[in-house]
């Protein structure tokens, strides 16, 4: 069952451009808050992070504008960043994550409750099984920080809700083995030039006592002797080819079955209670036949999902620092669920 729900939670992740990581880091009434994100695309990336009145310290990536914390950066696959915020007292925030101007992912993290929510469109391939086209899947996680039992409802809301999608999987296949090519090695062919940031600063810290948290702290003052600019990979290019074996094959049997929505179906739209035990974790998947605008509410809270068109071209050589991403992951969700 754990590991089935681990499984649950990296599909979740998988189907998103970027992946977005919420740490906590409690020590007395202060609470260090780490935001951080994962790559799968290239693009215009921006975060946007709402906060309340009792954050006092921020490092990092982000820029404040107001209310919200920024982070705004030309992405890549495999790229990485992210941000520290320090509070008084127990965080509430909504994060907001844009790729090229479209929203990806809205999450809201609140005293106990966090949730995040994914829309993607599976086509005829999803999970390994062969599905019909239009079909839509929304991947739903919910996470309770706190030591109590939660129960909070959940509605999702957008296109003809489907109870279960037909499906199939090859159980037997005729196979062939041919030599294909592949590329071994990648370097980049466009570059271009971001932001100028302190490349070389001098300076020194010391303890300070902060009257709003009743605890001393570290402030640190720099100065900056050497500013540099940050270049980034736009476009890749093969520089060495190499061939290897492949098992291709034609299915010649398949086994048929369903994929289960995990809500139940009120009206139309998707509708039910879900119960979160202590440190508590619940993933589930809902399918809609059509749609393209899709909400997701989570005791009044609400995200809101609309249909993109991303390319998601990785060569093989970028995709091992997401094959290791996602076993981080997978590490830390087997150790967070016992």
């Amino acid at each position: 069952m754990r590991a089935l729900l681990i499984l649950s939670v990296l599909i979740a992740i998988a189907l998103a451009c970027v992946s977005l990581s919420v740490n906590e880091i409690r020590s007395g009434n202060t609470v260090e808050v780490k935001v951080s994100y994962f790559s799968y695309c290239s693009g215009k990336l921006r975060i946007e992070i709402f906060f309340g009145s009792n954050v006092y310290s921020v490092s990092g990536m982000g820029k404040f504008e107001g209310r919200k914390l920024i982070i705004d950066t030309q992405t890549f696959p495999g790229d990485f960043g992210g941000l520290s915020a320090y509070f008084a007292g127990p965080p509430e925030l909504t994060i907001l994550v844009y790729l090229n101007g479209e929203l990806l992912t809205k999450r809201v993290v609140g005293k106990c409750l966090d949730f995040q929510a994914s829309l993607s469109s599976p086509s005829s391939e999803f999970l390994g099984f062969s599905v019909p086209k239009g079909v839509k899947a929304i991947g739903i996680t919910i996470i309770n920080h706190c030591e109590d039992p939660l129960k909070v409802k959940v509605t999702v809301e957008g296109g003809k809700p489907m109870k279960k999608v037909p499906a199939s999987r090859c159980i037997l296949y005729k196979k062939k083995v041919e030599l294909v090519k592949v590329c071994e090695e990648v370097k980049c062919s466009k570059w271009t030039v971001g932001k100028q940031v302190c490349s070389e600063r001098e300076g020194f810290c010391k303890l300070v006592y902060d009257k709003l948290i009743d605890a001393w702290v570290s402030k640190c003052e720099y100065k900056c002797l050497k500013r540099s600019p940050i270049y980034y990979c736009l476009s890749h290019s093969c520089s060495k080819w190499g061939w290897e074996p492949r098992i291709t094959g034609e299915c010649i049997k398949a086994s048929k079955t369903f994929l289960v929505s995990q809500l139940p179906i009120k009206g139309s739209s998707f509708s039910g209670e879900i119960l979160l035990g202590p440190k508590g974790v619940k993933s589930l998947n809902v399918f809609f036949e059509g749609g393209k605008n899709f909400d997701v509410k989570v005791d009044g809270s609400i995200i809101s999902l609309k249909e993109k068109k991303v390319s998601y071209a990785v060569s093989r050589i970028e995709w091992v620092p997401t094959l290791i991403s996602l076993m981080i992951i997978a590490i830390a969700l087997w150790r967070f669920l016992g």
